[in-house]
């Protein structure tokens, strides 16, 4: 059960404040989203993150560690994940040693 307090918030089950259903937040013109990306996607950093990650040798560390390291170099989430877009992650194949056998 909502309460209003005499500051004029209403204030539901544990304490939470909610806002009047008849209370138009945004227009109904413009849509805002909290998904909205903040800072566009920097190419360059993009296509140095797909070099990067098709090198033969980063292709087999875990994909943990190469995001670590994006993320260090400055990438930005939503640049590594573009980057892991366009280089698609195989699966990593079986290596044996010659003569030794499990």
């Amino acid at each position: 059960m909502a309460t209003q307090s005499p500051s004029g918030q209403t204030t539901g089950i544990g304490g939470e404040i909610v806002q009047p259903a008849n209370v138009d937040q945004h227009s109904s013109d413009s849509v805002t989203s909290v998904f909205v990306n903040s800072e566009p996607i920097r190419e360059d950093q993009v296509q140095n993150a797909v070099k990067f990650l098709s090198h033969p040798k980063v292709r087999g560390s875990p994909v943990i560690h190469r995001r670590t390291f994006l993320e260090r170099k400055g990438l930005s989430k939503e640049e590594i994940d573009e980057a892991f877009r366009r280089v698609p992650d195989s699966p990593p194949s079986v290596q044996t040693q010659d003569g030794v056998q499990g």
